[in-house]
């Protein structure tokens, strides 16, 4: 008896064929063979704040901390079209104590990254009081300049007190910058957008 998946009249040899391009495609999903583009490239890791350190100045505490995987493929599309994003952060400093924390200080920052086509340049402003704006060439410096927060002021030394224990958390997130188009609230209510990270905390003695 002839084996079925050898038989070349017609049909049966048409179902090995598509039997071999299955597995094939399944591998291919599963690394295991070379295409032009690897397997995992639709695979994000999730946003979170990281490399958070505490450092002081001559009179004041200081906070360092990164966002990686901030720029998500949503945040890259936004930004290259010409969408401002926000990015924000809640900084919290806190004293432990026996009972309850006594929280010494919150601290919300901003940055938002927009895009020009015309000049093919990123321009990143630090929202605040006193607002600053950098511009950039490059997608990956304007993701460093909206990721990687330094020399972040918290609180005076002389409110710390020597041999006690402090916690700082951190959190960060991303959105997209109101826009005053018609119905765009409406769009967004059905398709939400942006991210919000969990808590990043370290605890340190002063």
């Amino acid at each position: 008896m002839d084996h079925p998946l050898m038989d070349t009249t017609g049909g049966t040899f048409k179902i090995g064929a598509g039997l071999l391009a299955l597995l094939a495609f399944i591998a291919m999903g599963w690394g295991l063979c070379p295409s032009g583009t690897p397997a995992d490239e639709g695979l994000q890791l999730p946003p979170a704040v990281h490399e958070l350190t505490v450092a002081n100045s001559k009179d004041r505490l200081l906070a360092y901390f990164s966002l990686e995987h901030g720029f998500t493929t949503q945040v890259v599309e936004a930004v290259r079209t010409g969408v401002p994003v926000r990015f924000t952060y809640q900084v919290e400093l806190r004293q432990d104590r026996f009972l309850w924390d006594k929280k010494l200080a919150v601290v919300r920052l901003s940055r938002v990254i927009t895009y020009d086509s015309l000049k093919n340049e990123f321009r990143i402003v630090q929202e605040g009081p006193a607002p600053k704006t950098t511009t950039v060439r490059s997608l990956e410096e304007a993701e460093a300049m909206a990721c990687q927060v330094n020399d972040l002021p918290l609180v005076p030394l002389s409110g710390l007190k020597s041999g006690r224990t402090y916690r700082l958390r951190v959190r960060g997130g991303a959105e997209k910058v109101a826009s005053s188009l018609p119905f765009q609230g409406l769009l967004e209510i059905f398709a939400p957008w942006g991210f919000t990270t969990g808590w990043h905390e370290i605890s340190f003695r002063y």
